[in-house]
């Protein structure tokens, strides 16, 4: 009886949001162009592309443990704790370009957790090989741009992930908020004064690409794993799979918050859709580790839970109250470099100057780092990054002192991690070439 119900709300859950999807893009949308480079995405198109066909879209997979408990199951177990969210109608997309209505959430209501976590890079270039490196200044280095992040939950109703390091590919203190009703989020600026839509599937490209673009988004069934524990808190835990790589994700029950909007969040990441029925129930997400199919790696990690928290409506509301709706652009930082001038001296003690000649387009001093590919890189000196530079871009770093580093490029996500090579700085510091991973592993 518990799966022909299931089967029933699952078909008529896709039935409703095949009308849902059709409402996100414009008929008459432009291309995509960057304005610091004025070339088109390779993700951009005339319009947005379709999150997936509305026939493999809408085959919701049958993910039993996400959404119900198996007779037996022990009432101390992490399944067991699992429950459904409420009964509510299917969420729509929002639609491009469109402003949104007021808020209607009240102050009762804005009750839920505050989460802090981190991204963690897992694989990050090797950069012990230089004797000459000062690693307890790259160490020092490493730690200030921790990829940390918060996190407000409300109930079942309200998400908010605000970026809390200069190391991200947006301005610290831009937003991700988003609403159980809506598929797609909600783009805020750093003084919370402007907003804009972002359409399911750009929340990747803005990581990689630096662009709101649409990343098809493709269901996926969940494969249940080992029960686990973070902080004395049973994880339910399961992996998720796309054409690209796959996740663990661990989750657990907080009082007063869902996780259903968190989990979306994440799963866009692995490019996978949020009709997906292992975000249909409460649990929070935890912690996340994805694999990607060229062997990087990125893990999602919750460092601190407070529950049962007054979140105030200047965070919980989609939109903010007093911001002002923007169609396009995006809060950019004015260029990527993400240390100071002494830090990057820091990393050594002396200059090593240069017996022969500078190389032709050598700066004369620190380095010229040049982006030739179609997505955001990051720039690593002896195993620390230096700077992000946007798409067929260059960037001048001064601060390294001369001498011979290791230098080696990876895209937020790690789908692209280069080998470590030399080079003898000043220098101009070009990308390899790097085919693209989403054009490989895409059916």
């Amino acid at each position: 009886m518990v799966t022909r119900l299931h089967r029933i709300r699952s078909l008529a859950l896709s039935c409703a949001i095949g009308g849902a999807f059709s409402l996100g893009c414009d008929d008459q949308a432009p291309v995509a162009k960057t304005a610091h480079s004025g070339i088109a995405s390779p993700n951009a198109s005339g319009v947005p592309a379709p999150l997936e066909p509305a026939d493999k879209l809408l085959e919701l997979p049958a993910t039993r443990a996400a959404t119900s408990v198996e007779p037996g199951v022990p009432a101390h177990s992490a399944a067991r704790m699992l429950r459904p969210v409420p009964e509510l109608p299917p969420p729509e997309a929002f639609r491009s370009r469109t402003a949104l209505p007021p808020d209607t959430l009240t102050p009762t209501e804005a009750i839920g957790a505050r989460l802090r976590a981190e991204f963690i890079w897992q694989s990050l270039p090797d950069g012990g090989a230089q004797a000459a490196t000062n690693q307890e200044a790259a160490k020092a280095a490493r730690a200030s741009l921790a990829l940390d992040v918060e996190i407000d939950i409300v109930a079942d109703k309200r998400l908010r992930l605000a970026l809390k390091s200069p190391a991200f590919p947006l301005p610290m203190n831009t937003e991700f908020r988003a609403r159980a009703n809506r598929y797609g989020h909600v783009l805020v600026w750093p003084k919370g004064n402007k907003y804009r839509v972002l359409l399911p599937g750009a929340a990747r490209t803005l990581f990689l690409e630096q662009r709101p673009d649409v990343t098809p988004l493709a269901p996926t069934t969940a494969l249940s794993l080992p029960e686990g524990d973070h902080s004395g808190r049973p994880l339910h835990r399961v992996r998720l799979e796309s054409h690209n790589g796959t996740m663990e994700m661990g989750s657990a029950m907080l009082e007063g918050a869902s996780g259903q909007l968190l989990c979306r969040f994440l799963l866009e990441l692995l490019t996978l859709s949020p009709t997906s029925d292992h975000c249909q129930h409460a649990a929070v997400p935890l912690n996340a580790r994805y694999s990607w199919n060229d062997g990087g790696r990125l893990e999602f990690r919750v460092t601190h839970v407070s529950v049962q928290q007054e979140i105030g409506l200047a965070a919980a509301l989609v939109p903010p109250e007093l911001a002002t709706f923007r169609g396009d652009g995006l809060p950019l930082a004015a260029n990527g470099v993400l240390l100071p001038r002494g830090m990057l001296a820091g990393l050594r003690d002396e200059a090593q100057p240069r017996k022969t000649p500078l190389p032709a387009g050598s700066p004369k001093r620190g380095l010229i780092a040049q982006n030739d590919t179609d997505r955001l890189m990051y720039l690593f000196l002896d195993g620390v990054p230096v700077s992000w530079v946007r798409p067929h871009s260059k960037q001048t770093i001064l601060g390294p002192k001369a001498g011979i580093y290791n230098v080696a490029w990876r895209d937020f996500t790690g789908n692209v991690i280069t080998t470590p090579r030399s080079e003898q700085l000043p220098a101009l510091v070009p990308t390899e070439a790097i085919p693209d991973p989403e054009d490989a592993g895409a059916p």
